[in-house]
């Protein structure tokens, strides 16, 4: 069995990031999503305020295979929601190829965000899908700026927009991240030490950021049996 890695689940972060990011604004989170995950504490957040009449809604768009839904199925659970209540109210669409994420993005997501109104849209893996795409890289970065160019108008449609870039040597070299770094309003670098993890929170048109520094912590262990139900 894997060992499971230090996960960090706590309010401060959240509270800063939210209180850092105004509405419509675009969010890169780069590193590994072990060291925080952004997209699943988000999403669990959102579908488990117990502020709201009824949850929001989630909208993924991943092209990152990453999403979890015992990980938010856990998370909810510590805020007294049930898995079927906070699962049914999240939305996925995967993609594999950048020709499909594209397809996601250009001619799929108003749709979808029409249809469902989605709080929060979570894109995974765009920087990766692109740079390691079957076709020239030349083409693959022409391919992604219509793409980018569209983020815009889907951020004003939510309340917040959320990307993700894995940690992969060739991706953050190359003109791909880049270009998809510049379309970012705010980006958040988490750095894991040994007994703790530094978030740094950056608004790429000024010298504003915060940094928080948060202790490790590991998640109380259930089987999987606990939760049946969710999806």
């Amino acid at each position: 069995m894997a060992k499971s890695r230090p996960y960090i689940w706590t309010s401060e972060v959240l509270d800063e990031l939210q209180a850092f990011v105004s509405p419509g604004e675009i969010i890169l989170q780069e590193g590994d999503l072990e060291t925080l995950d952004l997209p699943h504490l988000l999403s669990a957040r959102q579908l488990s305020d117990q502020g709201e009449e009824s949850p929001g809604t989630v909208l993924w768009l991943d092209g990152a295979n990453s999403f979890n839904p015992y990980r938010i199925a856990r998370i909810a659970r510590s805020g007294g929601k049930t898995p079927d209540e906070v699962l049914e109210s999240v939305y996925i669409s995967r993609a594999f190829t950048c020709y499909q994420m594209s397809s996601l993005v250009l001619e799929k997501s108003s749709g979808a965000i029409e249809k469902h109104d989605p709080q929060l849209l979570i894109i995974t893996g765009i920087p990766s899908l692109f740079c390691h795409s079957n076709i020239p890289r030349d083409e693959a970065e022409k391919a992604l700026d219509p793409l980018l160019e569209a983020l815009p108008d889907l951020a004003l449609e939510t309340e917040m927009l959320l990307m993700t870039s894995r940690p992969d040597g060739e991706v953050e070299r190359s003109e791909i991240f880049s270009k998809t770094e510049s379309a970012a309003d705010v980006v958040v670098k988490p750095v894991a030490g040994s007994r703790k993890v530094d978030v740094e929170l950056k608004r790429k048109s000024s010298n504003n950021h915060r940094e928080i520094s948060l202790t490790r912590s590991r998640p109380e262990t259930k089987p999987l049996e606990s939760y049946v139900g969710g999806r």
